[in-house]
């Protein structure tokens, strides 16, 4: 191949006289692109369907965390607990109030407040006396 003598001493290839198809280079490079392009969509949903994953996976070890306390109680307390529930309904119905309106009152969800009236263990203590004061 000849050479080019340009100013200092530097010498570059010579062009050549017919340029390169440049619809080949063009279509490659597209296909190059896309495919690249598709790499990337699906490494990116692979790492989104991951992180859903792990979110589940922390979701469902908190759900597990929740213990069942009726095996902690005597079954003389666990009847103790859902006597209270029913008085708290009766107390709620003598009042005339719903039990939505009584959870609102109480700043809780209505299933709390099914919860509580059913007797269940798991309730704290100020989510019982809130409903009380409802």
């Amino acid at each position: 191949m000849k050479t080019q003598a340009f100013e200092g001493d530097a010498r570059l290839p010579e062009v050549p006289d017919r340029a390169p198809n440049r619809e080949f280079f063009h279509n490659t490079d597209i296909k190059s692109f896309v495919s690249v392009f598709a790499d990337l969509i699906v490494m990116m949903i692979c790492s989104i369907l991951s992180v859903i994953t792990v979110i589940k996976c922390i979701k469902s070890a908190f759900k597990n965390m929740k213990r069942d306390e009726a095996p902690l109680l005597t079954p003389a307390r666990v009847q103790e607990a859902q006597e209270l529930g029913e008085k708290l309904a009766r107390l709620r119905m003598a009042r005339h109030l719903r039990q939505a309106d009584a959870a609102i009152r109480a700043g809780l969800a209505r299933s709390t407040a099914v919860l509580i009236e059913k007797g269940d263990l798991s309730r704290t203590q100020a989510q019982i006396l809130r409903y009380l004061e409802a």
